[in-house]
C-alpha cells in the first residue's frame, strides 16, 4: 500500500510535468483547484478512485508509466482486495456478468461502475478512462 506522502508527491509531480498550475490541471481532470491541493498534501493524497483514475490517465498521455503504475496500485488499494482480479475476470470474459465479486461490501458498488465504465464509456471522457483502466488491468 502506497503512503498518502508517496500519492501526494505523485500528484504534484505529475502536475508540474504538464506545466498546468494547480486551477488548470484541476479542470484537466475534472476537479476544484482546492481538491487538487489538497491531492497535492502529505498526509492527505489522493484517495478518490475516480481521481486515482483520472492521475493516471494523465500519466499515460504524459509517457510517465512510472507515475501511471503508482497511480493504478493506489487505484486497486482504493477499491479494496479482490478488485483487480474482478476487474481482470470481466476483461478477459469479454465483460460478462460477474456472478459474484470478492471485494469488500462497501467497494462493489464501486467496482461494478468500473465495469459498466469499461463496458459502456457513454463519452470521450469516459473511453479515455476506460482505455486508462483497461491498460492497468493489462499491466498487472
Amino acid at each position: 500500500m502506497l503512503k498518502d506522502r508517496d500519492l501526494a508527491t505523485a500528484a504534484a509531480e505529475l502536475r508540474k510535468i504538464t506545466g498546468d498550475t494547480q486551477t488548470k490541471f484541476a479542470k484537466r481532470i475534472g476537479y476544484t483547484a482546492e481538491s487538487v491541493q489538497r491531492f497535492e498534501s502529505p498526509g492527505v493524497g489522493v484517495g478518490n478512485p475516480k481521481a486515482l483514475l483520472s492521475y493516471a490517465r494523465v500519466a499515460r498521455e504524459n509517457k510517465r508509466p512510472d507515475l501511471f503504475q503508482v497511480f493504478t496500485e493506489a487505484l486497486f488499494d482504493a477499491l479494496g482486495p479482490g478488485s483487480e482480479e474482478v476487474l481482470r475476470t470481466a476483461l478477459l470474459d469479454h465483460f460478462e456478468k460477474p456472478t459474484s465479486i470478492d471485494v469488500p461490501a462497501d467497494r462493489k458498488e464501486l467496482v461494478r461502475r468500473f465495469i459498466g465504465l469499461i463496458q459502456s464509456p457513454r463519452n470521450d471522457e469516459e473511453r479515455r478512462l476506460a482505455a486508462v483502466l483497461i491498460a492497468a488491468i493489462e499491466a498487472l
